[in-house]
Parts: structure tokens; sequence; C-alpha cells
């Protein structure tokens, strides 16, 4: 077998020939619709290939693995499928998928490819009389080479861990599996490979790599997610939304995304499975899963700024049956940075199991750990008082040596999956993580006078956060007829409890900077039991609940039509309580609550086939969101209201290979907070909050993914997007999302070389953008273009080396954050190095 066409080997990739590559104990999410073996509908590259077989005719089970291992072909089936039946095996040359076929002929099992060397098996429809039914074969996802996807008890079409692919073949965000093409409204999927071939390492850097994101770099560590000019402030993992934007010094862009097969992004109203949270999209973090395959995989890298790392990434299954599989992953990361004194260490262990009770009944769970820690630079540059740049280097720090920020998390998932039916199927999930956030630093800010070069401050902030959160979403979904008309129906429910219990101190305007190129980094260190003991200081605890329960039904009034009917009914819970003081002497509590109770939010969606790969789609969705912002009173704002609106077109190019689309959107929302400049940081840290009036976000966005010619698989996406305040009686016609480029460009393509040059794969991108306003809109921030580049060699099968070069030309460029005259000013990353080794056993 070739394997030189696979461009990582530090992924998760099932070796063929092993018994349990054939004999895989699955409850595979099986499709329901008539697909047969006599008329197979390969593509072309994989039909064209043949092989010489021998295999004598014998028990089914041991004919099959011989033919896998053979044929290098993944097959993966329940075992009850094969008992008990024969095969006369196979004699000739066969190209894979023909071959398979005359294996399985007078068998009555059936398959669908849903990789380039991947197939699933399962029982042939029959028809009223007994018949067996035979029909062509469902390709999903080919995507040509060598690689393909490791299949488990657990496998869903969904997966892209081992694909080789930037296009999904489905996606799982809208909780049943549906093709891009399907959906009424923007979705995005970054894939394994593509998170493997940009070498993302954070979940930060993964999500700045997807079209219409926008991550704006908060005065912490941290960062706010932002689609179309919306904060997206609810994350999803496998499906469960769970509040993650109540830190402003949060750490949560920082989680390392080995964890994750692929990141699924809807973009525009997403109340709908998600409840409160939701007014610029969704964003959900799917998991790897135990593996059904014994895999050893290791990664190694090092690159500038003393950039090293390493990882462990292993499991198979634990019994001879395969019931039980399990993963296991050690992940370590340590940096310098570009800017002075700074540095990072990071290190993150992953643990998965999948179990099948039964044929249909699977239980997942694991449990992942971080622990990050480090002097990282807090509020940014400071700019002059007339909003110019200082142009001071891009290593400038104005921390001191003794400023740390030090974070810790533990997630704990569980998933229970049960199919009633080929047809229907309910699914439970719970999640629940427990962060803190720990940071004690130092910082500048004010404005610098051109005259004097005086006006900034040094302050001292220390804090000490804890937060739980849970989530848990059951539903059950199927198909059926209704008057004669196709049919699917989802029913569910989700619960969301987060609380946190925060404490913060700190002291403004200590004493001046008189040199703002030539600070003191060596001030005497302000602790957090100091600065209460001396200086102001507040305690304060979020206490959030939301359920709800939320249906969809889609329609097929004719076979080319699908409309979608949707509605959440919704309940809401917010308290946040509060205490100050100086010097350790508090005055009475504040608390501030709000609530929602039976809120109805209506959905609806149409799609129309124009051909087997083309569709136009149109949407409609209320907002209805309540806010957790506050104002200098303590007062909770107005819930969000307001209406989006979607259409546009999407298609399937390369036999699946690749996916494109054009969307053109307008939402338009009211009483959206926006932060109090004036007020200062006066909640808990940071901005208080006022609502704005009406605000209109429009415009129109193209993307494309996946193989869009023979070995280049590309991604890419351009956004025009114009954000303005229609009504406000001080900022009318003014941008609301002051880090929301009018355009924006994101591309990325990974080219592999033919012939004998095969194992070579070259790649190159570029992020563009338009300028930026600053936060307080007093100064223009220019827009900048930064190019990539990447070249991987496959030294052999199992071994891959690679070397990424970022920001090839060494632009000098600010990053989308909190920029204002005083502080939040962060420079872009300089050009930067990194070689890695990837290696499977």
């Amino acid at each position: 077998m070739n394997d030189r066409g696979m461009k990582e080997v530090g992924i998760s990739t099932t070796t063929r020939g092993r018994q349990g590559a054939v004999h895989l104990m699955a409850s595979l999410m099986l499709a329901t619709t008539a697909l047969g073996a006599s008329a197979i509908a390969a593509t072309p590259a994989l039909a064209q290939e043949t092989r010489s077989y021998d295999i004598s005719a014998g028990p089914l089970t041991d004919v099959l693995n011989a033919y896998a291992r053979q044929a290098g072909v993944e097959l993966a089936y329940r075992a009850e499928l094969t008992a008990g039946i024969s095969s006369p095996g196979l004699k000739g040359n066969y190209g894979p998928a023909e071959g398979l076929s005359h294996t399985l002929a007078g068998t009555g099992i059936t398959f669908r490819q849903t990789g380039p060397r991947a197939f699933t098996l399962e029982r042939a429809p029959q028809s009223a009389e007994g018949a067996i039914q035979l029909g062509p074969v469902r390709v999903e996802g080919e995507t040509g080479g060598a690689s393909v996807q490791p299949l488990g008890a657990a496998f869903s079409p969904a997966t892209t861990e081992g694909s080789r692919s930037y296009a999904p073949s489905v996606v799982t965000i809208g909780k049943t599996e549906q093709a891009l093409k399907d959906i009424p409204q923007s979705v995005s999927v970054l894939t394994r490979q593509n998170m493997d071939d940009q070498n993302l390492i954070t979940l930060g850097q993964a999500l700045t790599a997807i079209p219409g994101i926008t991550l704006a770099r908060s005065p912490g560590v941290g960062s706010f997610v932002y689609s179309r000019g919306f904060e997206i402030s609810a994350l999803q993992y496998d499906g469960v939304p769970l509040a993650r934007n109540l830190y402003s010094t949060g750490s949560f862009m920082a989680d390392s995304m080995v964890f994750y097969d692929r990141i699924e992004v809807l973009r525009g109203a997403a109340g709908l499975l998600q409840g409160a949270n939701a007014p610029g999209g969704a964003i959900n973090f799917v998991r790897k899963r135990g593996q059904s395959e014994q895999t050893v995989n290791v990664s190694l890298l090092a690159g500038s700024w003393n950039h090293f790392g390493g990882q462990v990434d292993f499991g198979g299954p634990v019994d001879k049956d395969g019931r039980l599989r399990v993963r296991a992953i050690a992940d370590y990361d340590q940096a310098d940075s570009f800017v002075d004194m700074v540095w990072s260490k990071t290190r993150s262990f992953y643990l998965a199991a999948d179990y099948d009770m039964s044929p249909d009944t699977v239980l997942g769970v694991a449990v992942s750990n971080r622990h990050s820690h480090g002097r990282q630079f807090e509020r940014g540059l400071p700019r002059y008082a007339d909003g110019g740049d200082l142009g001071l280097a891009r290593s400038t720090y104005l921390g001191a040596d003794w400023n740390r920020v030090t974070s810790d998390q533990t997630m704990l998932h569980l998933d229970l999956e049960h199919r009633f039916s080929d047809n229907w199927k309910a699914k439970v999930t719970g999640v629940y993580f427990d962060e803190r956030n720990r940071s004690n630093y130092q910082f500048v800010s004010g404005s610098i006078s051109r005259t004097t070069g005086l006006g900034a401050n040094y302050s001292d902030f220390a804090t000490n956060y804890k937060t739980e959160g849970t989530g848990i979403d059951a539903y059950v979904t199927g198909s059926f007829e209704f008057a004669g008309l196709d049919s699917e129906l989802i029913l569910g429910g989700n619960y969301l409890s987060h609380k946190t219990d925060d404490v913060l101190a700190r002291q403004f305007n200590v004493s001046a900077v008189s040199d703002i190129s030539n600070v003191n980094n060596y001030r005497s260190q302000r602790t957090l039991a100091d600065l209460i003991a001396t200086q102001f200081s507040q305690r304060s605890a979020y206490d959030i609940e939301q359920y709800g329960i939320y249906g969809t039904w889609r329609l097929k009034p004719f076979e080319a039509l699908t409309i979608t009917f949707g509605g959440r009914l919704n309940w809401y819970d917010h308290s946040y309580t509060s205490r100050t003081g100086t010097a350790a002497v508090y005055g009475a509590p504040s608390v501030t609550t709000a609530e929602t109770k039976g809120k109805f939010t209506p959905y609806v969606g149409a799609v129309y086939a124009l051909s087997d790969g083309w569709t136009v789609y149109a949407s409609y969705a209320t907002i209805y969101d309540p806010q957790t912002s506050r104002d200098a009173d303590g007062n909770m704002l107005k819930p969000i209201e307001g209406t989006n609106y979607e259409a546009g077109v999407k298609g399937e190019l390369m036999e699946g290979r690749a996916n494109v689309s054009l969307a053109l959107f307008r939402y338009d929302h009211r009483n959206r907070a926006v932060n109090d400049i004036d007020g200062g940081f006066a909640c808990s840290g940071w901005y208080c909050s006022i609502a704005s009036g009406k605000v209109r976000s429009e415009g129109v966005e193209f993307e494309a993914n996946g193989e869009i010619l023979p070995r280049l698989q590309v991604s890419m996406g351009y956004t025009y997007n114009k954000t303005e305040y229609l009504e406000d009686p001080d900022l009318r016609r003014e941008w609301f999302s002051t880090w929301t480029p009018r355009n924006l460009l994101r591309l990325w393509a990974d080219y592999t070389l033919p012939g004998k040059l095969e194992r070579i794969s070259t790649g190159l991108g570029v992020t563009a953008q338009s300028k930026m306003k600053g936060y307080d809109r007093s100064f223009d921030i220019p827009g900048y273009s930064v190019w990539n580049a990447r070249i991987g060699y496959q030294v052999t099968p199992a071994l891959l080396a690679a070397v990424n070069v970022n920001n090839i030309f060494d632009k000098t460029y600010y990053i989308p954050s909190y920029a204002q005259q005083a502080n939040g000013n962060f420079y872009g990353d300089p050009r930067n190095v990194t070689v890695a080794l990837k290696a499977r056993f």
C-alpha cells in the first residue's frame, strides 16, 4: 500500500489489515437511503485502481478481513451483520469498490463509501415482497489519496480526522448530519487537516482561520469572539452550549486544540438550539473519540522565540471485540514571545472512552485538564493623545517582571446515544467545566502628549476568578411521512448553569511614567492580598440558569424543496451580586436580577435544489437575547431584540470534495450593549454598559473549501460586512463594531506535488483586511495583509516533516482589540518559523 500521499502522520490514522479494522463493534450512524452494490458509483480515481486478489471462499468475516488487508481499505459494520454468512471469496483483478461488491454478492449486504478508502457495510433494504433492492452505492466525502477516516463505534461521517480534506461531508451543529448545501444558513467547518496544515495550536489561532470570524483581543490575555459584528458569547461543546465570556481577563482563547476533531461555525441567529447569547451565531467544538484501532502518534515542534512543544496521542480497543475504545492525549507547549519578558507554559491532558452497551447504544465519556502559566502583557500599548501611533518597537513590554497569569481548567464530557430504528434515535449529552484564573500585574495606561511625552501612569491589578459551568442537551430525531410528504423532526431541550466567585483589587494611576519607551519593569510587586488590604477591591458572583425546549420540522412539499419550521421556548434567570470596599472594608451587597419566562422565538428556512449539487436558500429568525451587561447603577440592560435575514446559493464541486457558497445577510438589532467608555473600569474591573439604539449589520460572504482541483486543498472566505448605528442619539451612522473590518479575506491553499514528487506538499495563505476603528472611535487602525507559507515532506509513510513560516514579509500591524488612546493596542506577530515532526507507530 502506498502511503506517500498522506500529508500528516501525527493524526489518528487507523492501521489497515488488522482484525479490528474490519470487526468494528459499531453503533454507526447508518443512512436510511437505499444503498446497493450492483451499480457502483465510485470516484474515477478509485475505480481505475485495480489489484489482484486470490481470496478463498469461507465465512464472510474472514473473507472481509483478507479483503481489507489486500485492498488497503477500512470496513465498518456491526458484528451481527456478518454472523453466519459465507462468501464465495474473490479472485481476479478489481478496483476497491468493485472488489467489495463481488465479495458481498449474494449476502444481502450492501455498502456506502464514506472516504477515499473507507466503506460502511449495512443490510440491503427489502421490498414489500421480501426481494432485496439494490441501488447505486453512495459515495460520501471522497477526497483522494491513501489516508482515511478512522472508523469506530461512534463513527460519524462528519468526522474529519484523517480525511485529508478541508471540506466536511456533513456537519452536526444542527443535531442531525446534514450536507452544507442543505442548511439554510451560513456554516463553516475547520477540519483537523486544515488545523494541522496551518499549525493552528490554540483555540484563538483556529478561530482566526474561519471566514467571517473576528477575535477582539481583550485588555487581558483573552479574546472576545465576533461574527458579522455581533458577539458569540456562548460556545458549544459537542452541541452543548456553555457561557464563556464573563471574564474580562479570561484565558479560554489559549485552550489547546489537540482535543478536537473539528470546529463547526454557524453564522447568524443561533438561538433556536442555543437559547440566549446567540445573536452572532454558534461555535461548536467537536471532541475526538475513542479509537477502534491501536495507534500511537507522536509530534514534536520547535520554533521562533524558544517555542518548543510535544504531543503523544494513542489509543485503541481495550477488549477483543472492540466494544470499549479509548484515547489518551498528553500535550506540552512552551514559548517566549516577540514581546520582551513575555513567556508561557501550557500542559494539557485528555482521556476519552466509548463503550458499546448494545449494538444500538453507545456511551461516551471524556475528561480534559489544562494548566497554563506565564508572564503576559496586559492592557497593551497606549497612543498619542490625538490617536496617533507611538511607533514603539514590537518588543516593547510595559509590565513588570512579577506579572503572572495562571489558568487551570477541567472539563468532563458524558453522552449516551441510542438508535431505536434506522429512522429514529435519541441522544443526551452533558458537559461540566471548572476554571480558575488568577492574575497579578502592572500595566501602563494613559494617552501621551506629543509635546511633553507624558500622560501615562503605572497601575496595579490582581484577580482571582473562579467559575463552574454545566450544560445538558437531550433530543430525539427521526424521519417519517406526513400526509404523504417526507418529513424529519427534532425535539429536544437543554439546560445551562453558570456560577462565578470573583475577587479583584486594583490601584489606578499609582505614579507617572516619565518615558514611555523606557518604563520601569522592576517596580515593587503588588499582590492581591496587599491590594485588598490597602486599595479598592470587589467581590462579585454571577448566577445564571437557562433552560428551554426546541423543535424543528423539515418538510418536503415536493422533491426539490425543503422547508424548515422551528421554534424555541426559553426561560432565563440571571443574578449578579457584588460588594465593593476600600482597605478591606466592604459595603452592603448589591444584587441585580433579570428574568425571562417562556419567551418563544420562531425560525423558518427554505432550501430549493437546483440540481444534485446546487441549492438556493433563504431563512428568517427573530432575536430575543437577555443580556448579562450592567449599567453604572448595576442594573441589567434590556434584552436584545431583532430580526435576521439571509439568502444565498450553495454548491458542491469535484464530486462533493469541495463546497462553495455565496450569502447575503442583514441583521437589525436593538438594545445591544456597548461599553460606557466615559465611566471607566467601574464594573468588575471592566467597563459598564449602556444600551445602544437600533443597529444594522449587512453584507455578502463567499466561501470555498476542499479539493477544488486534483491534489489542491483550499480554504477561502471573503466577507464584506457593514455595521452601523441606524438610530442612536450620539453614534448614528457610526460603526457599532469597531473591530469588524468592511473587507476581510482569509485564504489558505495546500498542494501535493504529482508523480515522483508526491512526497512534497506546499502551502500558501493570506489574511487581508481593510481598516478598523479604535474602540473609542478617535482614530483609524490601518488594514493589512499577512502572508504565511508551509512546506511538508513525507520522509516515510509514517514520518512527516513540515516547516511553517508565518508573516513571511514581516508586516508590522495591529490586531483587532479594544484599542484606545489610553491602552489596548497590540501588535500582530512578526515573522516566525515553526518546524514540526509527526510520526505514527
